[in-house]
């Protein structure tokens, strides 16, 4: 957004003004001299807060001599400037140059501040409808260990909100219907947005919403209702049932009736005779 690139624009321009340098860990930074063009000088000495000598020009022969931070310095033999490269956190101090010849003079004088990136910055909100077509957001914006916050309404943004601390710079606004949360540092700037037209949506989708929260929570109940009427209709018992007429007696093989007839004659005094004849009908 156009808002961060102006706020680092302003922030390199505070800190060319007050000889404050910030650099991020790992980057490079250029140290100037106060005059471009320096007279009448036999050597200049660039030396870090430790009164340790980092490098040594010599006017007359044009010669530079290295003494410390070999590999991670370099100084321009025109302009005098003096580079470090691959800063760390260790590497922050007062760094000064100095020209000598019948007396000692002051030429530059830097404070290095080596410091992280920030992190991005944590953007939270919930909402409350006051209307089928309004809503009030309340959202908070986080950076580190510290925390803004701030309501704004649906159809209505309010001006920016700030909070500073240290060289770390907080930011909480509105513009647009489009809220953003600002964490920067004189060397990184990170931003999160959310519009609010996202959170408070129209009374029309409120309830095509609401109708595909009941759906998606209800199906599941349904299909499993119905999952379990089929599988109880599965396992039921059978049972079959006859028609019972009149009781009827066992029917057995019919046998033909026989009857005996005899024939008894007078029989004589001596003997007598008995013939039976036996006829079956």
């Amino acid at each position: 957004m156009e808002f961060g690139h102006i706020l680092m624009f302003i922030m390199t321009v505070l800190i060319s003004s007050t000889g404050h340098v910030f650099i991020q860990t790992g980057g490079s930074v250029k140290l100037d001299i106060k005059n471009k063009t320096l007279l009448h000088f036999n050597r200049l000495v660039w030396m870090n807060d430790k009164a340790e000598n980092i490098v040594r020009f010599v006017n007359e022969s044009g010669g530079i001599k290295y003494y410390i931070y070999k590999d991670s310095v370099d100084v321009n033999n025109k302009t005098l400037s003096l580079t470090l490269k691959n800063v760390q956190k260790t590497d922050s101090g007062l760094y000064t140059a100095k020209t000598i010849r019948e007396k000692t003079t002051s030429v530059a004088e830097h404070n290095v501040s080596v410091i992280d990136p920030v992190d991005f910055p944590v953007l939270k909100w919930n909402f409350t409808m006051i209307s089928v077509d309004a809503c009030i957001v309340n959202v908070s914006c986080s950076g580190h260990d510290h925390t803004i916050s701030n309501s704004y309404h649906s159809n209505n943004c309010t001006p920016e909100e700030v909070t500073s601390f240290g060289i770390q710079t907080l930011a909480l606004y509105c513009i647009e219907n489009v809220v953003v949360c600002n964490y920067s540092n004189p060397v990184s700037w990170k931003n999160d947005t959310i519009e609010i037209h996202q959170l408070c949506p129209p009374h029309e989708r409120q309830l095509n919403m609401f109708a595909t929260i009941l759906y998606i929570y209800y199906r599941p109940i349904y299909i499993h209702s119905q999952i379990w009427e089929q599988a109880q209709t599965e396992n039921r018992p059978s049972t079959t049932y006859s028609t019972i007429g009149q009781h009827q007696k066992p029917s057995f093989a019919s046998e033909t009736d026989h009857t005996i007839y005899s024939t008894v004659c007078k029989s004589n005094s001596f003997s007598s005779a008995l013939s039976v004849e036996e006829t079956w009908v």
